[in-house]
């Protein structure tokens, strides 16, 4: 089934590369997040999560940021040395969570569904755990997730 999948998923990529293209000259936000979805984060973005593995949360745009407010500061308040990475889908959502939300050490855009780029961002952060703040399914980061050991925990799904 994942092979199915990453088949179509890649095909998908493909025939979609003259829109990123054009995006990519077209908008100045396309272009900041693209290397990041493409599994490539700053050496700033890793340099802030050193030391201890993350907790790894996704909240897809500006609503799933906001809720993840409260669970943000739980965490910090409750063990104030752990990391917390917040990834996101949208430019909005990422901006709402730099400008409001303390207690992130790092924010990035979620990476593409791709065993290959999943591959990539899991090895750089090396969550201890992902939490997944919306409904919207990546097989390939969940099942990679998995298959590294890593708990995946759906809120509010």
């Amino acid at each position: 089934m994942f092979g199915l999948y990453n088949t179509l998923l890649h095909l998908a990529l493909l025939v979609s590369l003259p829109l990123w293209f054009l995006a990519f000259f077209s908008k100045r936000r396309v272009y900041r997040g693209f290397l990041e979805r493409l599994g490539r984060y700053s050496t700033n973005t890793r340099n802030a999560l050193l030391g201890h593995p993350c907790i790894w949360i996704h909240s897809a745009s500006v609503g799933e940021v906001k809720s993840a407010t409260p669970l943000i500061e739980g965490i910090k308040s409750r063990f104030p040395a752990q990391k917390i990475l917040l990834s996101t889908m949208t430019a909005t959502g990422r901006e709402i969570a730099r400008e409001s939300i303390s207690g992130i050490d790092a924010v990035v855009y979620f990476p593409l569904d791709l065993p290959w780029v999943v591959s990539g961002a899991l090895r750089r952060f090396s969550p201890a755990l992902i939490i997944l703040l919306e409904t919207e399914v990546w097989p390939n980061f969940i099942h990679t997730s998995c298959r590294q050991g890593i708990p995946v925990v759906t809120l509010s799904g």
